[in-house]
Formats: structure tokens, sequence, C-alpha cells
């Protein structure tokens, strides 16, 4: 591993926690439990780290077709590679939209803050 590139850490037990916690304040919601103040932020940023998730799948199918559309050899490579190439606009875009959602919304308490890190933290 080069010095510029650093080791992409492993958010999926941080990711299961969040959507533990979001799910009981949910629930708590409908049996007036106690309340978990930051349920939205913190499912949210579960999201968050689903949408990178999901950009980071589709720059790799785009990754593995030719670098432009005239490159293309057969009119299903090109169909192939205006599909993959759409599929990660669209996912960045609604990951974009998620951040900016994130960004919105104030932390209340140590795990919606936790959350709005993790959000950060897989951002970059």
């Amino acid at each position: 591993m080069s010095a510029t590139q650093r080791a992409k850490p492993d958010f999926g037990p941080a990711i299961d926690r969040l959507r533990a916690i979001a799910i009981a304040s949910t629930d708590a919601l409908l049996t007036e439990g106690p309340v978990q103040l930051d349920h939205k932020l913190i499912d949210l940023c579960a999201e968050i780290a689903h949408g990178r998730e999901m950009v980071e799948a589709a720059a790799q199918r785009e990754r593995e077709l030719p670098l432009a559309a005239f490159m293309c050899k057969t009119p299903a490579e090109t169909v192939a590679f205006e599909k993959a190439r759409e599929g990660r606009r669209g996912a960045g875009k609604n990951y974009s939209a998620m951040l900016r959602a994130a960004a919105k919304i104030k932390a209340a308490t140590a795990a919606g803050i936790f959350a709005k890190a993790l959000a950060v933290r897989s951002s970059k």
C-alpha cells in the first residue's frame, strides 16, 4: 500500500449498532419508552454508510469497463458502459444528498455525534 492510500476502515459493526439503536428508538416511539433523541440522524448516518458502499460498488463496475464510450467494441459494451456511468452518477448524487441532509441535523447525544463522525469519516 502506498503512502497516499490508506486502508479503508470496516464500518460494518458500527453500522449494525447504529441501525439497532435507530430501530430501538423507533420502537420506543410506539411504546412510549425512552426515546433516543437522535434516532433520525442515526438512521440517516447508517444509510450514508450503506450509500458509500453503493458508490464504491458502482465505481468498481465502471472501472471494469473501457475508459470511454468510443472505446467500446460492441453496442452491448457501449450500453453497459452508459448504464455503469449513470449508476455511479445516480449513487453519487443520492449519497451527496444524504450527507447534506445529515449536516442539517444537529446531534444531541453521544450516539448522534458518533454517527455523524462515522458519516464524515466514510465520506473521505
